[in-house]
């Protein structure tokens, strides 16, 4: 079980690979390697973004609930 789980991408890929041609293989091998990374990679890196986000959202809150609130930069400054 140990030395199958580690290759069940590969067996995976060899299961679908049965289902095509065999004159179409070599590209839908390509097709079917490429595609999970171009989706993976960017969904990751969104998710990882928006988690970051609301996670030092979180924390500034709890850390200091009045240090975020912005002046009004078109108020006079107190020395005027």
């Amino acid at each position: 079980m140990a030395e199958t789980l580690d290759q069940i991408f590969v067996l995976l890929k060899h299961w679908l690979l049965g289902y095509v041609p065999v004159g179409l293989q070599p590209i839908t091998s390509g097709i079917i390697t490429v595609v999970p990374i171009l989706i993976g990679f960017p969904l990751l890196f969104a998710l990882t973004t928006v988690w970051s986000a609301k996670a030092w959202a979180a924390f500034r809150t709890a850390m200091a609930p009045t240090a975020s609130v912005q002046r009004d930069s078109f108020s006079p400054s107190p020395t005027d």
